[in-house]
């Protein structure tokens, strides 16, 4: 799978009309600003629309935006349109693009993404979530050697729990395989170099390595019933995550 922006593309009446194909009212109307070109008018002039593609079907998509319908200036940017293909529910999809709009974001200067929502009681329902990025650094001339013996090290023996979180599944993308409970399944998405473990509750730890210096980073996402607590929760996860560098 590769994402890519709908606006370098050069074949957008295609993925147009992939779009059109979505059974969301939304995308209806994404579909109607893009044919009449109104898109950049509404949400920005540097703003842009993510698509997962699948080959030349269309996986998911989202938005990645300078304003919202939210009329604060001060607020952005904002990630809309959310939308995955049924086929393509449950594989995290959504959150390879969400990860794009967070690298998008940072590179823009910005730490935190927006999103508005027309739900009632929607952390009430679901919680909060608490998303962090770190990196762990090898130094010295045998990083290299050490960055690689730790992803070996963390395939042959996965940590049974983190921060106190059972580990119920573990995802390698390497091999192309999640395990959970002794039962091997395919993932379903490209090759990579990367270790993704799922953990109780609904919370994950991901471990990728640099492909060019010794540098292992590490994505964490917690929730929680309140703010404080999914915010206090990822920090545990991410210093507990640290030690499995050791």
């Amino acid at each position: 799978m590769e994402i890519i922006n709908y606006f370098d593309s050069n074949n957008q009446e295609h993925w147009k009309e992939e779009i059109k194909k979505s059974d969301w009212v939304a995308g209806a109307f994404l579909y109607e600003f893009l044919s009449e070109n109104k898109f950049k008018n509404l949400v920005g002039e540097t703003s842009k629309l993510l698509l997962l593609t699948d080959g030349e079907k269309l996986a998911a998509f989202c938005t990645y935006a300078e304003r919202d319908e939210i009329e604060d200036p001060t607020l952005t940017p904002w990630v809309g349109f959310v939308y995955t293909f049924p086929e393509y529910r449950g594989g995290r999809r959504m959150g390879l693009l969400l990860d794009r709009a967070y690298e998008l974001a940072k590179e823009d200067g910005h730490e935190v993404i927006y999103i508005s929502t027309g739900e009632e009681g929607l952390y009430e329902k679901y919680g909060y979530y608490g998303d962090k990025v770190a990196s762990f650094v090898l130094p010295g001339k045998d990083g290299l050697t050490r960055m690689k013996e730790i992803m070996s090290n963390l395939r042959a023996q996965p940590p049974k729990e983190i921060a106190g979180l059972k580990v119920t599944a573990v995802r390698d993308y390497l091999k192309g395989i999640r395990t959970e409970n002794g039962q091997e399944t395919p993932t379903g998405l490209p090759v990579s170099d990367v270790l993704y473990f799922e953990l109780e509750k609904g919370n994950w730890v991901c471990v990728r390595p640099s492909g060019t210096e010794p540098k292992i980073k590490l994505y964490i996402n917690a929730n929680a019933a309140g703010k404080a607590e999914a915010e206090a929760l990822s920090e545990a996860l991410c210093e507990a995550s640290k030690r499995l560098m050791n």
